[in-house]
Order: C-alpha cells, then structure tokens, then sequence
C-alpha cells in the first residue's frame, strides 16, 4: 500500500474504507487525495499557535502550486499528490479552495447559527469534490449536486463524531441558537441545549442524505467511494438518536465490528 493509503488508514479510516471500493488504479489516487484533507484538516490540532497553523496552510498552497508546475516534492503526501496530478490532469484550483476553507479552523469564533456551520461544512466537505469526480471519471452536473449533498452530510457527521474530543480542546463547532450551553459543553456535560443542537445538525445531515438521487442512478457503482460515506452518516446518525442525541455518550464513537460488511451491502444496493 503507498503512504498516503497508511496515512488514510491511520487518520481517517473511514474513509479509508469507502475508497477501497474503487478500481486499483482510482483508489491510490482517492487515497493522496483524501490523506491531503485529513493533513490540512489537523492542521488546527497540532499547532500551538494561529501563526503556525497558517504557516502551515502556506506551506501547501506553494507545495500545491509546485506540484501543479510538475516539481519534485519530499513530503509523502505531495508525493502522492504529484503522481495523482499527472496521471489525472487535475486542476488545482479545489485543492486550494479546501486551503482557504481550512482558515476558518484557525478562527475560536463561535459558530453563530446553523447556516454558518452548514457554510463552513459546505466549504470543507465539497472543495475537493471537482478533484475526486474526475478521478472517478463521472463528473457531470447531476451527479455532482448528489455528490456534494453527501459531502456536506458527512462533513456534517464528523462534526457531531468529534464533539468530545473537539470540546476537551476548548473548540466548539456546534451553532449557539439551540440553546447550547456553554459551561456544559467544556465540561462534557449532557443538557437539553446540547441535544437539541445535535438533533437540529441531524435534520440537516438527513435531510441532504435524502437529496443524493443523482448518486443512486445509472453506474452508481462507480460511485461507491463517495456514496458510502452517506451510509455511515445514516450509521452514526441511528447511534446519536439511541444515545437520545447526547454526543458525549461513548457508544457514538464505540467499534462498529459489522462496519466493512455494512459498507459492502450497500455498495451493491441503489440505496444510500
């Protein structure tokens, strides 16, 4: 396997596992292009300060221009990036819009309301979404629309998976206008304000699951490793609604031992 199927497996096994339902030669491309949004999506978590983070940031936006122009990279990452870039003509415009969306990551805002969580998660979860079409070589209009529907559900699930962990680091990425309680919230406590913020973010999961049809059509299969990250969503989402929408209840997060088979199942069904 090349490094950036280990560096996937390790940071982002989910999605590790969708990809492997590509053809060979699509799936060492899916994984550059996924282990490059898992870096730039930690990049938050491993600095101590703003300025290094966007430092960081800067360091690949010149290592994505580089790449773009056809230079040698040392970084394991570039490196697959590179390979993906030539043997796919990719554009590199959505690789720095992730870069410009990632900004946001730097900023201990609050998240004002549920359209700016669903903006941020639009901008996050779709700038990529042109790069892995064409990998897939099934960029078209339609699907596209039902392509970003579940990036933005997913986007959407990660956030809920990672509220503990997100909130032991003092980050809160959940809208304020549910009556989210602050105090609680940095103490892992439960409380109504929390659950009817993860149940309103749910809806809005459900709800672009629910306008994914362009993704269930004619050669839907080909589409799997962006399809199946929808049927996780829906896996997550059933476990929040057991835990009765409290997001620290461990068992969010618990191993899911029938996850590969589940994955399998619905990469031979219409359904998403």
């Amino acid at each position: 396997m090349s490094a950036c199927g280990e560096i996937l497996r390790r940071d982002d096994r989910d999605r590790y596992l969708c990809c492997l339902f590509a053809s060979a030669r699509q799936r060492e491309a899916l994984f550059a292009l996924y282990a490059f949004n898992s870096e730039v999506a930690r990049i938050r978590e491993s600095v101590r300060e703003t300025m290094l983070g966007r430092i960081r940031l800067q360091w690949w936006r010149d290592a994505i221009a580089a790449i773009a122009a056809g230079e040698r990279q040392a970084h394991p990452v570039a490196i697959g990036l590179a390979v993906t870039f030539r043997d796919f003509d990719l554009d590199p415009a959505p690789f720095h819009a992730l870069l410009e969306a990632r900004e946001r990551d730097l900023d201990d805002a609050p998240v004002a309301d549920m359209g700016a969580l669903t903006g941020y998660a639009e901008a996050t979860g779709t700038a990529l979404m042109p790069a892995v079409l064409r990998v897939l070589d099934h960029d078209t209009v339609s699907v596209r629309v039902g392509a970003d529907n579940i990036a933005v559900a997913w986007a959407l699930t990660g956030l809920l998976c990672t509220t503990p962990y997100l909130a032991r680091a003092g980050r809160c990425v959940l809208p304020l206008d549910y009556g989210l309680a602050a105090r609680d919230y940095k103490a892992l406590r439960d409380h109504r304000g929390l659950r009817d913020t993860i149940r309103a973010v749910a809806l809005q999961i459900q709800d672009r699951l629910d306008r994914t049809s362009t993704c269930r059509a004619g050669g839907y299969r080909r589409l799997n490793p962006i399809r199946l990250p929808g049927r996780l969503a829906r896996l997550y989402l059933q476990r929040l609604e057991r835990a009765n929408w409290n997001a620290f209840d461990p068992s969010i997060n618990a191993p899911m031992p029938l996850k590969s088979w589940a994955l399998w199942l619905a990469s031979l069904s219409r359904r998403i």
